[in-house]
């Protein structure tokens, strides 16, 4: 009885084939369909007399496709939507005119480090350091907790969102929810050594503390965005943001 009333049901659609035919738009009927009439070639809606039941649509997220950026030099970058912010999805690897504000620890993998005067001025046209209240929005856009610990702010949870798969020491990798795909690449220190590579990534931010100025970071043991200060002349990655 179930055989008969399918095709029973199909029949109409056996008509209306029959003169697409002509305009070579005749499909069968999809698995998802079951024992819907007519399929319409242009919305792709499945329908009987009373009824109809839609594809099922997915949304998928803002983060799904990086789409790419050409930088001034030639170098390609990801960029990702992470709410209504824009960040490049990977650290700048741009060599500075001069090339003594800018180092390489392994820039391939990493990116290379910037002294804070040097990463002022280091993103392209249309893209810039971010704010300290640009990091805090990126923060909370991925669900992180607020935290403050005097003058710093901390976000709990964050850390584990914008961190990478893999990369990072003792397996303290993230979920990479965001395709941020956050690295450790450590820092370098005034006195020309290189510190933390695999363990913590540092990133500046724009503002100052006096002689200092406030970075954020992320390591290995634990899933916070925290933030400190430090001395201008280390010199941390760079994250770029576009402007608004």
């Amino acid at each position: 009885m179930d055989g008969l009333k399918k095709e029973v049901l199909k029949k109409p659609y056996k008509l209306l084939c029959a003169v697409a035919l002509l305009l070579c738009v005749c499909k069968e009927i999809p698995e998802h369909c079951g024992n819907y009439v007519l399929i319409d070639p242009n919305t792709g809606k499945c329908e009987t007399e009373n009824e109809k039941a839609p594809l099922e649509e997915t949304t998928p997220p803002e983060t799904a496709t990086p789409v790419i950026y050409h930088d001034r030099d030639g170098k390609k970058y990801g960029t990702v939507k992470i709410g209504t912010q824009n960040w490049m999805a990977e650290n700048l690897n741009y060599d500075t005119a001069d090339g003594t504000l800018s180092w390489c620890y392994d820039c391939a993998k990493y990116g290379r480090l910037y002294t804070w005067n040097a990463a002022k001025t280091a993103c392209p046209s249309g893209w810039h350091l971010p704010s300290r209240d640009e990091w805090d929005k990126l923060a909370k856009s991925v669900g992180g907790t607020e935290a403050f610990s005097g003058d710093n702010h901390h976000w709990n949870g964050a850390g584990k969102a914008l961190k990478s798969k893999k990369g990072w020491y003792n397996n303290g990798n993230g979920m990479d929810d965001y395709k941020f795909s956050a690295l450790p690449g450590g820092y370098r220190s005034p006195n020309g050594k290189y510190y933390s590579a695999g363990d913590y990534g540092y990133w500046w931010t724009a503002a100052e503390y006096g002689s200092n100025a406030y970075h954020r970071d992320m390591d290995y043991n634990d899933d916070y965005l925290s933030e400190y200060y430090n001395d201008k002349s280390r010199a941390y990655s760079v994250r770029c943001l576009k402007d608004n």
